[in-house]
């Protein structure tokens, strides 16, 4: 098991553990006798670990992510500020245009959750906890300034803040059903097969966060509510038909 769990370490953390993994796999391996190590890379080439970044289909992380998971890592432990470069979401080409900002914050723990590495920590610009994807850092730097982390603070307790208020419902066509389960959001809290459709609720943070998983089913799915979500869409759907016609031979 140790050899197993030392594999999902390997292709998921930065390089610094993953080295120290390969190195602990063959100090084991040397130490087993021959038929038992036999045995074990039987099993290890039977058994595929699935990890969250193939389910739910992350890019496996880059040399870049792993640099910047590796800086992450050494201020949680060294309990040092860390300088950055943040996008939104909403900075997108898919949402209203917000530039980049740069932030400093102390982080307390990492999260790898669905495939991808969060912190947490506290932001020194907000002045609160928050939580901050590491694929949308760039420009980090490791500061010499150090913090404190709260006593009460616990990792292993810390809960995402589940702040999905926006409801949004759409109908997808009934040839559309299994695709949907296949790949659902992961904002959808509820599908319905109705008599002439599938309807589909999600609940989310802000409109951004569904509007290419929306707009990635195309003719099969059609936004209800809110209001401002179908006109967002509309919008889109005329730019792209604008962008196809310059295309057509005049």
């Amino acid at each position: 098991m140790l050899l197993l769990g030392s594999d999902y370490v390997a292709t998921t953390f930065d390089s610094t553990y993953a080295e120290v993994a390969h190195t602990a796999q063959e100090k084991i391996e040397a130490i087993m006798p021959e038929k038992q190590r036999i045995q074990v890379q039987q099993l290890r080439d039977s058994i595929h670990l699935l990890n969250l970044d193939e389910a739910f289909h992350a890019p496996n992380i880059t040399e870049s992510d792993q640099e910047i998971l590796g800086l992450v890592r050494r201020a949680v432990l060294e309990q040092r500020e860390l300088s950055f470069t943040y996008r939104s979401r909403r900075s997108s080409p898919y949402a209203s245009e917000e530039p980049s900002c740069t932030r400093n914050a102390h982080p307390y723990g990492l999260v790898h959750q669905r495939g991808i590495w969060y912190f947490v920590g506290h932001c020194t610009m907000r002045n609160e906890l928050r939580q901050f994807r590491l694929e949308r850092m760039e420009s980090v730097t490791l500061l010499t300034s150090t913090f404190a982390r709260p006593s009460e603070f616990r990792m292993s307790e810390y809960e995402p803040e589940q702040n999905f208020l926006v409801e949004v419902t759409v109908s997808f066509t009934k040839e559309a059903a299994s695709w949907v389960r296949e790949n659902p959001s992961f904002y959808l809290t509820n599908l319905e097969e109705r008599e002439d459709d599938v309807l589909v609720t999600l609940h989310c943070r802000n409109e951004q966060d569904i509007l290419q998983w929306v707009l990635s089913w195309g003719r099969y799915a059609r936004v209800l509510q809110p209001q401002s979500l179908r006109e967002s869409i509309k919008d889109h759907a005329a730019f792209l038909v604008d962008a196809y016609r310059e295309l057509e031979p005049s």
